[in-house]
């Protein structure tokens, strides 16, 4: 029994309970079934997707197999510039095109020479001068209210301070 609809793939009648013919998993259904047979973890294949989707909506929905390293530059540079996302997230989403492009899509992505990276923050060394390490930190009526633990580690024997709360901390002479 035929029934009047059209299929929409090839023009073809189609039977009251057959499907319209399907070309074969979605883009995204590609990735997760890699990253299965890869044995990543659950929230690595979570995280890529996410990725590969905004990318996706990113440039109107296009698919990825008719973009490439321009276009992956663009919606990198639109991270770090507009969004303002930490170097970390952007070598995520980076990681997720390059899984896309070269795993499911098995297409080479180039080398991103326009790329403009999220700055890494600089991260400034704590020093203590030897009179504070000579001192213990000892508080004095001047320093309250200073709440400090010390905290023995077992592995390097290191002496770790946390300091909850300073009002003013004067190591000088009392």
């Amino acid at each position: 029994m035929f029934d009047d609809s059209i299929s929409p793939a090839d023009g073809k009648m189609v039977e009251k309970n057959e499907q319209p013919y399907r070309r074969g998993p979605r883009l995204l259904d590609q990735v997760r079934n890699v990253i299965r047979c890869k044995h990543y973890s659950i929230r690595t294949e979570q995280s890529y997707v996410d990725w590969i989707r905004r990318y996706i909506f990113f440039h109107n929905k296009q698919h990825p197999k008719g973009m490439g390293e321009a276009h992956i530059s663009g919606f990198l540079t639109h991270l770090a510039v507009d969004k303002k996302v930490a170097s970390s997230t952007q070598n995520q989403a980076l990681c997720a095109l390059v899984f896309l492009y070269r795993e499911v899509l098995k297409k080479d992505v180039g080398e991103f020479e326009n790329l403009i990276r999220a700055k890494k923050p600089q991260k400034l060394p704590v020093v203590f001068t030897r009179e504070e390490v000579r001192s213990g930190f000892k508080p004095s009526l001047r320093t309250q209210p200073l709440c400090w633990a010390t905290d023995l580690n077992p592995r390097n024997s290191l002496l770790f301070l946390r300091f909850k709360s300073v009002a003013r901390l004067d190591l000088g002479p009392e």
